[in-house]
């Protein structure tokens, strides 16, 4: 970890540290909800550090799991409703981004038709999976709400996904925190890592895919008279 992520890490612990239990509630309801809606927020260090509070007797567990239940649902309700206006905000960049052509050409692929028949086919199949498990990577949180509510999914089986994915990732966050104490800040390390490798991994597919249907098409066109 770097020495500029060590010193944002003290400055949040020493703000956390010294509030009331009351006050660090509503600090974790709000940092739960804007991790669904800015993914840069550091929602999952918050997570592990709570855990540690947990250990110290500073805050109630059952209090802090609906805190931290209630926040996330709230900030993935907003992404999805966002997402249901997803495709006409997504078509209107399209128009409007002039260079790179390549961008312009992905938003375009992106927001068609064909694309948007496609993810709504492979939500309606798979999407509790694909819901569940994207708490399991900070990088694609956010993503998969909006396309939850871009393809319509049952708002009732989204909710109920999407908390089942929040009890399962967040317990291995608070159980970290709580039984490594003092130790806590290791677990960050190892997220990194993960969050790389995790990442990585969904931009190559991504890339990959967006490229194979510019072929298709391309060759489509090279074949039609």
């Amino acid at each position: 970890m770097s020495d500029w992520q060590h010193m944002e890490l003290d400055f949040l612990i020493q703000k956390m540290v010294g509030l009331p239990a009351y006050t660090v509630y509503i600090f974790l309801f709000f940092s739960s909800l804007i991790e669904n809606v800015f993914p840069p927020w550091p929602g999952d260090t918050v997570i592990v550090f709570s855990g540690f509070l947990w250990a110290h007797g500073s805050i109630s567990g059952y209090v802090l799991i609906f805190t931290i239940l209630a926040g996330n649902l709230a900030g993935a309700l907003i992404m999805y409703f966002v997402g249901k206006e997803f495709l006409y905000l997504l078509r209107i960049l399209a128009r409007r981004t002039r260079r790179p052509l390549f961008l312009r050409k992905i938003l375009r692929e992106i927001s068609s038709a064909k694309s948007l028949r496609m993810a709504t086919t492979l939500f309606k199949k798979h999407g509790v999976l694909y819901v569940t498990l994207s708490r399991f990577s900070a990088g694609i949180r956010f993503f998969v709400s909006i396309v939850a509510g871009l393809s319509r999914m049952n708002l009732a089986i989204f909710i109920v996904s999407f908390e089942a994915g929040v009890v399962l990732w967040n317990t291995i966050l608070l159980g970290g925190g709580y039984m490594l104490g003092e130790n806590w800040r290791q677990i960050l390390d190892w997220l990194r890592i993960y969050n790389i490798a995790i990442i990585s991994i969904i931009i190559i597919a991504l890339l990959f895919f967006v490229m194979k249907r510019m072929l298709a098409k391309r060759k489509e066109q090279a074949a039609s008279p």
